[in-house]
């Protein structure tokens, strides 16, 4: 995350400009979700190998994590082998699998960028449909867009 210039974030009451960086880094592992724009996967690496990623700092067993991937891949409605490659998964399946890392942590707060930008239509409206379900859990969801379709399923709508 990049310094600020000046003046203050507040989140959960407590002010995060001042933090040490190490503390910052804690703070955005444990409690902030990142579903970005490029979906933020590796291509070279399995859906395992991605989902895995999320998990630093949890002690899960390796049973317990494959559980753990499988229903989070199921919520977001993707029926694949934990080691397909990213990269042989279609723009559409690459952001519910980024979803899906979000569902692993259940994060206070998480910041979606541009969810269905490069997205067909069909499997745009099938992201929109997985925000709306993930968005009913004890959550903020930040959503940056320009799809119209994206604003109408939201709370509230800031344009800058």
């Amino acid at each position: 995350m990049e310094d600020f210039d000046s003046g203050d974030v507040l989140y959960n009451n407590h002010t995060i400009v001042n933090l040490r960086h190490g503390e910052k880094l804690k703070n955005y592992r444990t409690s902030i979700g990142f579903v970005f724009q490029n979906f933020g996967l590796i291509d070279e690496l399995s859906i395992y190998d991605n989902l895995n990623i999320a998990t630093y700092g949890l002690k899960l067993k390796q049973n317990d994590k494959a559980v753990l991937f499988k229903s989070s891949l199921n919520k977001v409605k993707l029926d694949k082998n934990l080691d397909t490659k990213i990269c042989a998964l279609s723009g559409g399946e690459q952001q519910r699998v980024s979803l899906a890392k979000v569902l692993i942590k259940r994060y206070n707060l998480i910041l979606i960028d541009e969810p269905t930008a490069s997205l067909d239509v069909q499997n745009a409206n099938n992201i929109i449909e997985l925000i709306k379900s993930i968005s009913n859990q004890d959550n903020v969801i930040v959503i940056s867009t320009h799809d119209e379709n994206v604003v109408k399923i939201c709370d509230k709508k800031i344009e800058l």
